[in-house]
């Protein structure tokens, strides 16, 4: 039998061999070193809780708006059960129409103006409508005398139906829009902490080749992204490089 050369015996080993110790804890340390970069990143969460927190703020300072505004309405044209006196609208307009025009008086019914913009939808919309409701009112009104009575009486009782309705629905709207926005905000709180620290075990793994020990893989999540995979996988082929 013919003797196999030693160099082509030596070429077929060193090709079945594979990559280094060297070589593989080089890849493992990249791999690692980009998921705990990705990992680190926490600017989606840190935006998400900022947003909850802003929102939170938000129908905090509703709140007190909403009062002040309901307060303000009560103030101003109050009539008890209801809030605005609308059998008073024509005794309103002769009272108008003894002022020169220019000279008239304005009558005007408390606006909640930006506030609308803070208050949850179902709330929004009835204060929008009774914030239209109360200017219309105050236009008509500037007319003094030509002020039609049928115009100004509906603008009136649609202006306070709706504050009517405000009133009545804010302490339950407001409530449970606030509940939630708080449990948003807890949430979001401790899914941005949870996200600051899931750059620690790449941390570990990391610090664990420099000192060439042996360190444990847990398994895979079903949800993991690709670069945690990868990272996962030549950590746990690395392993029989070190001590």
């Amino acid at each position: 039998m013919r003797a196999v050369p030693l160099f082509v015996v030596a070429l077929v080993a060193s090709c079945n061999k594979g990559p280094s110790c060297s070589e593989q804890k080089r890849i493992a340390g990249d791999k690692i070193r980009i998921a705990r970069l990705a990992a680190s990143d926490t600017k989606a969460e840190q935006q998400a809780f900022n947003a909850a927190a802003r929102r939170l703020e938000e129908l905090r300072e509703f709140q007190v708006k909403l009062i002040q505004g309901i307060s303000q309405v009560r103030t101003a044209a109050a009539c008890s059960p209801k809030m605005i006196c609308c059998d008073k609208v024509a005794a309103w307009i002769a009272a108008e129409a003894k002022a020169p025009e220019g000279e008239r008086p304005t009558w005007r019914l408390p606006a909640f103006g930006d506030a609308n913009k803070l208050a949850p939808p179902e709330l929004a919309k009835h204060m929008v409508t009774y914030d239209n409701a109360a200017g219309r009112l105050a236009s008509l009104l500037q007319k003094g005398g030509d002020a039609p009575l049928a115009e100004v009486t509906a603008a009136c009782n649609e202006a306070n139906t709706e504050i009517d309705l405000v009133r009545s629905m804010s302490p339950n709207v407001v409530s449970t829009a606030v509940s939630a926005a708080e449990a948003n905000h807890k949430a979001t709180g401790e899914t941005l902490e949870s996200a600051k620290g899931r750059a620690a075990i790449f941390q570990q793994w990391e610090d664990a080749l420099v000192k060439d020990t042996k360190f444990e893989v847990p398994p895979p999540s079903p949800t993991e992204p690709a670069k945690v995979s990868e990272a996962r996988a030549a950590a746990k082929s690395v392993q029989g490089c070190l001590k």
